[in-house]
């Protein structure tokens, strides 16, 4: 950094440890900024909250399904491996295409 960047950067800094005005619009807009990024954060939490919501609910109505379709098949033993392996379980709902 040059001599004469460093004189403009201190001069900038005594401007504005003198200048109150100065330094009341400044805090402002400080305080305006994290009012801003305090309601994004929380509208993005309560988005997140629903969307897990509407997840999970979609998520059981499904599993709900394929129950019922393999106990109208008659394959009623495979109900414990369905709710055990997560894999099997996506393989079946995926055939069902409930998912």
């Amino acid at each position: 950094m040059s001599d004469t960047a460093i004189k403009e950067a201190m001069d900038y800094e005594k401007q504005f440890a003198t200048n109150n005005k100065l330094k009341s619009a400044y805090w402002e807009h400080e305080r305006t900024m994290r009012d801003i990024a305090s309601a994004l954060y929380s509208r993005e939490k309560a988005g997140q909250e629903r969307g897990e919501k509407i997840g999970d609910k979609t998520g059981r109505q499904a599993l709900s399904t394929l129950l019922q379709k393999l106990l109208e098949e008659g394959r009623k033993e495979e109900f414990d491996r369905v709710l055990q392996d997560n894999e099997y379980q996506e393989k079946l709902l995926r055939e069902y295409h409930l998912k």
